[in-house]
């Protein structure tokens, strides 16, 4: 029986076999077969866990193999990205803290998810997740308020709006984002959802 794997390219299934691996580690004997039995192009490897996100969980598979079939190059480039993704990470993670205090503060409820909540009830590590933004459940009701918050703290609106047109954002959409720049490049942006798809879907 042919194995549904092998449909995809070899640096795809490397990829998939090194994401199993975190969750059930005999995938690791697999994923070590893979690089040692084939030859893996190492620069599509790494554009595939950009593109996907997930080059944290990459470096952790490939740094937990014995194997001399892993270009250093390829290891020392994951080592400086991921350490640049767990920076920002934590970054993301202290400034979400700070706006769920100023939020409760003033009476408004905000739930967060995906993001840091996510890789740390998926991988119990916030930094083995890549995430760009703070994403926020919130009441619709409340969107004024917490514009109002976000203004004094610095942020800005990613849309300049019309009350007759927030209205009609509220019905036809479901998020309004925030966005913090720090010396002209954003830093933090947030997402605030009051429902998960837009009512179009």
């Amino acid at each position: 029986m042919m194995d549904r794997n092998q449909s995809f390219e070899i640096e795809f299934q490397v990829l998939v076999s090194a994401c199993a691996a975190h969750f059930n580690k005999s995938e690791t004997t697999r994923l070590k077969r893979l690089i040692e039995c084939n030859a893996i192009n190492w620069p599509h490897l790494l554009q595939l866990a950009r593109v996907h996100q997930i080059r944290p969980l990459l470096l952790r598979a490939l740094t937990s193999l014995q194997t001399q079939e892993i270009p250093e190059e390829t290891i020392a480039e994951l080592k400086r990205v991921c350490k640049q993704i767990m920076l920002f990470n934590f970054e993301q993670t202290k400034e979400v803290l700070r706006l769920l205090k100023l939020f409760k503060e003033n009476d408004v409820k905000a739930i967060l998810y995906k993001g840091v909540v996510l890789a740390h009830s998926m991988y119990g590590d916030i930094s083995l997740r890549e995430f760009s933004d703070i994403d926020l459940l919130i009441d619709g009701n409340d969107l004024d308020q917490i514009g109002t918050l976000l203004l004094k703290e610095g942020f800005e609106p990613e849309l300049q709006l019309t009350p007759v047109e927030k209205n009609l954002h509220l019905i036809n959409n479901c998020e309004f984002n925030f966005d913090f720049h720090r010396d002209g490049i954003r830093a933090f942006h947030v997402e605030c959802h009051w429902t998960v798809v837009n009512r179009i879907y």
